[in-house]
């Protein structure tokens, strides 16, 4: 079986309240942004590419919530 790597972002507005999700577009279904984690790249390297990517904000990782 081949690893995978991923990267997930738990973005929350300031009052921690509300979380931002993103569509997909394949399927139609709602999930944290995020995606693989590309070769040399670290987690949270890869988590706030991934964020910029799918919600053009520019993120700063604050800690891991799971592995």
């Amino acid at each position: 079986m081949k690893r995978i790597d991923v990267a997930y972002s738990l973005i929350t507005d300031k009052d921690k309240t509300k979380i931002l999700m993103v569509k997909n577009h394949k399927n139609g279904t709602w999930s944290l942004s995020g995606g693989g984690v590309e070769e040399n790249e670290t987690l949270d390297a890869a988590a706030i590419r991934e964020g910029k990517e799918e919600t053009g904000f520019d993120i700063k990782v604050h800690g891991v919530v799971a592995i």
